[in-house]
């Protein structure tokens, strides 16, 4: 008995029974070139691995929206360097080490890899590794800074009484018991005196008796002016700065 020889080859058969609409013959070449392309993505995937992240948190305003008690601190997979080098107790920086390393050595839980500087040229950048308690007492403490730098500037910026210079005696005492109160909260005071259109002009007289009480409520409350007072004369746009003793 005579045996027919097969019209197509076993590789080309394997490719029927899995491809059974495909074609049948895939030039030598291109075979090659595919299967090359595809050890190269698997080679540059598996060398990659871990240095691709997701952010861990996401912008600053979705790490506040979900919560985060640090939203201001990048660390652990949120760092985006793929080497750190880490301080040392004498003060000198460790050797550059992969991140992926240096966040096994981080106590899950308790510890958090947080960066310090940003990611350098060479894809480095210096992280720290800080206990939880030690971020919530950076955060107290930021906070507290903040509060006083708030707290200062306000302070700095003067409240303004106006005064005019013939001001009537009723509302004169009005506006020197806010002045007292004023400078008893330390904070700085601009009293100005000036003229108001369509009222009475003070005479010089009045106009010297206003400055005149305006400084003995002073005295009353330990306060000082602390600028030279400019203008002066009954009339004039005049501004007097005032402060507590103390507190110039």
């Amino acid at each position: 008995m005579s045996h027919s020889r097969s019209l197509i080859s076993p590789a080309q058969a394997l490719l029927r029974a899995f491809f059974p609409n495909g074609p049948l013959y895939i030039p030598g070449p291109l075979l090659y070139h595919t299967a090359r392309l595809e050890k190269q993505r698997t080679t540059a995937q598996i060398r990659h691995a871990g240095t691709l992240r997701p952010p861990e948190s996401g912008t600053y305003k979705t790490r506040i929206a979900t919560g985060d008690p640090f939203p201001d601190i990048t660390r652990d997979r949120a760092i985006e360097a793929r080497y750190v080098r880490i301080p040392q107790p004498d003060g000198k920086l460790s050797a550059p080490e992969s991140l992926r390393s240096a966040l096994l050595r981080v106590k899950q839980g308790t510890e958090h890899l947080v960066q310090i500087t940003k990611v350098d040229d060479e894809a480095t950048a210096i992280c720290r590794i800080m206990t939880i308690a030690e971020l919530q007492q950076q955060k107290r403490d930021k906070e507290r800074v903040q509060k006083e730098q708030k707290k200062s500037m306000k302070q700095s910026i003067p409240k303004q009484i106006e005064l005019n210079w013939a001001i009537g005696a009723n509302d004169l005492e009005h506006k020197l018991a806010q002045l007292q109160g004023f400078i008893k909260e330390g904070k700085k005071v601009e009293v100005v005196l000036a003229n108001k259109k369509r009222q009475r002009q003070a005479t010089p007289e009045e106009g010297m008796e206003v400055l005149r009480k305006v400084r003995e409520k002073l005295a009353e409350v330990d306060g000082k002016e602390i600028k030279e007072m400019q203008g002066g004369q009954v009339g004039q746009h005049t501004v007097l700065t005032i402060r507590k003793k103390g507190l110039e």
